[in-house]
């Protein structure tokens, strides 16, 4: 019951934020108050992502170069090409998302070329391949972010949270997550057309 509280409450901000303060983002706010709730009312109660997946670290990983061997390379061709292929069509599908949400058109080629180029680099810092993530691209489209730049400052502001509030990032409740995904497949679910289309085949 306290996670469902807690969702319920991050839900409501997330739906009246944009009527009652525009210019702030929902998301954002639903957090906080989501989680000042989970500390200070059900503290211990409400799985976080500090007691699910640990303590977020604030040191600076140390770069390794990965040790290049035949046995090695035929060990993994197979699944990183498996990877880069579904890489590839998640992130080509979340780019003609953003097209449909912007009126923009994007150039594959250089989301491909980035893609790669961020994957080969990623692990000699201890990371894990990454794609264009649609739930990401349509939240920060439905909240103004619509350039480039965007993606830069999200960049900036998560690599700031995890080295100056990373003990406070780790009190966010899991349950918070859940209305804040949950608006997000709505705001790419197209409703309107959807209806539309259902009208159009009645008739």
């Amino acid at each position: 019951m306290p996670s469902v509280i807690v969702s319920v409450i991050c839900l409501a901000v997330l739906i009246t934020c944009p009527k009652l303060v525009p210019a702030l983002p929902g998301p954002f706010l639903g957090i906080i108050a989501s989680t000042l709730v989970a500390t200070f009312f059900f503290n211990g109660s409400v799985e976080t992502i500090g007691s699910k997946f640990g303590e977020i670290s604030t040191a600076f990983p140390e770069i390794r170069l990965p040790q290049i061997t035949m046995d090695r390379i035929n060990l993994l061709i197979g699944p990183a090409l498996a990877i880069a292929i579904l890489g590839s069509i998640e992130s080509l599908l979340s780019c003609v998302v953003s097209d449909e949400m912007t009126g923009h058109k994007h150039d594959s080629n250089k989301e491909l070329v980035g893609q790669g180029i961020a994957n080969i680099v990623t692990p000699m810092f201890g990371g894990i391949a990454a794609t264009g993530a649609i739930a990401r691209t349509a939240t920060n489209i439905k909240n103004g972010g619509k350039t480039p730049v965007a993606g830069i400052i999200h960049s900036l502001t998560v690599l700031l949270l995890v080295f100056t509030l990373a003990p406070l990032v780790s009190r966010i409740p899991l349950a918070s997550m859940a209305p804040i995904l949950m608006v997000v497949a709505w705001n790419m679910s197209e409703q309107k057309q959807f209806f539309s289309s259902i009208k159009n085949y009645k008739k």
